[in-house]
């Protein structure tokens, strides 16, 4: 649906690239000691991309958003999991 509506001038080209933000994603996920653990979820807004790791598991998920024009980190977070108590 994206490179439809990029065709039609509508969704704004997102000059960085994919594969570029996954690197820049995954140096932030090191730069923090969280796990980059497979399967990794990767969604394109309308100005960044949006990488999940461990994706279709509770817990132990890295979330960064690059920006899709400079490369820059926006945003970072990791979700540990629920602990369970004895």
């Amino acid at each position: 649906m994206i490179s439809l509506l990029r065709r039609m001038k509508i969704w704004p080209q997102l000059g960085f690239g994919m594969a570029r933000a996954k690197a820049v994603a995954r140096a932030e996920c090191g730069r923090h000691s969280w796990p980059w653990t497979e399967p990794i979820e990767c969604t394109e807004s309308w100005f960044s991309y949006h990488f999940r790791t461990n994706a279709g598991h509770p817990g132990a998920n890295a979330d960064v958003w690059v920006d899709g024009k400079t490369g820059a980190v926006r945003k970072a977070g990791y979700l540990r999991g629920i602990q369970a108590s004895s």
